[in-house]
């Protein structure tokens, strides 16, 4: 189902940046091990789930735009020359 209402906190990086204040309600089936992913992650942040999905989307998108301007997305463990780096691919 999808449907738009009026949001009077419409979310950064939604169309309301544009200058729209709609929002898109969204229904979505997820595993039940993805869903208490989400849970528990939001609630170690403190987040609504719907602000988890908001920042989960916005870490995608960086993820995927860095990724097709060319360039690597890196979790770096440790400093200087004992650095470990691993590339966050997604396919």
């Amino acid at each position: 189902m999808i449907a738009t209402t009026d949001d009077a906190r419409p979310a950064a990086g939604t169309a309301s940046d544009a200058g729209e204040s709609r929002v898109v309600r969204l229904s979505v089936n997820l595993a039940p091990t993805v869903a208490a992913a989400l849970k528990s992650t939001a609630a170690k942040k403190g987040l609504s789930i719907t602000e988890a999905i908001r920042h989960a989307i916005a870490v995608w998108k960086l993820v995927v735009d860095e990724q097709a301007a060319g360039r690597k997305v890196m979790i770096v463990e440790g400093q200087g020359d004992s650095a470990t780096f691993r590339e966050i691919v997604l396919i």
